[in-house]
Order: structure tokens, then C-alpha cells, then sequence
């Protein structure tokens, strides 16, 4: 799906239910700034779910992955529901910070269960410049790790490029 199509869909989406593109949810995957995907969303809209203050926030700091799995998937789902606007009102959820559900393995199952008629969730992947001094050797820089990670969770269609 290209910007333009994004921008086309949202406009539909915000009058009322539609049908997702390329898949059962309103789950898409947007390849750049948070910003630019914003200024296509339709006004006053979205809610911006950022999962870095979201872990910043957790009460306990868990040591284990598996715990910190559990803890993030939990607060992605506490904060999506206390901002659910229900069925009522269209809503945009721009998920910044997707490098946390890669880094712990968190499923993208609260995200779906979220989308729905009245719900779009776009998860937004930054592309990323290479640094500007050399890096050690032992650090490898993948600059699309995140993209590559949550792309094949999403059918083609969800994709924007």
C-alpha cells in the first residue's frame, strides 16, 4: 500500500467501519516517521501509544525476557483499553517504539484484539541511518531488524512503503 492509499483508506475509515486491507484487522505497518504518518491521519483522530515510555513507566523493571514479555504485553493492553473510545468514535493508534516488541518477543495479539471497526492500530517502523562514527566490532548495526521482525506478521496489504 503506498501513503496516498493509507490517506484514501483513513479518510473511509474515519466516516465509519470499513473493510481491512489484506487482512481479518485494521493492523498496518507504516515504514517511517511518526510524524509524516500523522499528517496523513485524518485530524484530531489518533492517540499516540509510545512503547518506550510505556516500559519507562512499569512499576517493576523485570530481569528475565519472559517476564519482561508478560509486562509489556500487559501494559500495551492497559493503556489500549483505557483509551478506548468505543464504538462510537473512529480511532487511530500509532504505535511508536515497535523495536520493544522485537527486542522481547512480545506477540502482536493484544494489537489485533485491539483493531477493530472502530480502531486502526499502524505500527510505525523508523528507518534508520547508518551511525555516524564507526562501531565496535561486536556491535552489529541492522537497521531494519524491527521491519523485518513484524513484516511477516502482516499480509502484503497492510504493509506501507
Amino acid at each position: 500500500m503506498t501513503p496516498a492509499e493509507l490517506q484514501h483508506l483513513a479518510a473511509r475509515f474515519a466516516r465509519g467501519p470499513v473493510m481491512p486491507c489484506g487482512s481479518e484487522r485494521h493492523v498496518y505497518l507504516w515504514r517511517g516517521t511518526p510524524g509524516a504518518l500523522i499528517a496523513l491521519l485524518p485530524p484530531g483522530r489518533h492517540m499516540r501509544l509510545d512503547l518506550h515510555e510505556l516500559a519507562g513507566a512499569l512499576p517493576a523493571k523485570p530481569i528475565e525476557p519472559e517476564g519482561a514479555r508478560r509486562a509489556i504485553a500487559r501494559a500495551i493492553e492497559r493503556a489500549l483499553r483505557a483509551a478506548d473510545v468505543g464504538p462510537a468514535a473512529q480511532q487511530f493508534v500509532v504505535v511508536t517504539g515497535c523495536e520493544l516488541l522485537m527486542r522481547y518477543s512480545v506477540s502482536l495479539g493484544t494489537l489485533y484484539q485491539a483493531a477493530c471497526d472502530s480502531r486502526m492500530v499502524i505500527l510505525v517502523v523508523p528507518s534508520y541511518a547508518a551511525p555516524a562514527h564507526p562501531l565496535p566490532r561486536y556491535v552489529e548495526f541492522r537497521p531494519d531488524a524491527t521491519y523485518a521482525y513484524l513484516k511477516p506478521s502482516l499480509e502484503d496489504m497492510a504493509i506501507i512503503q
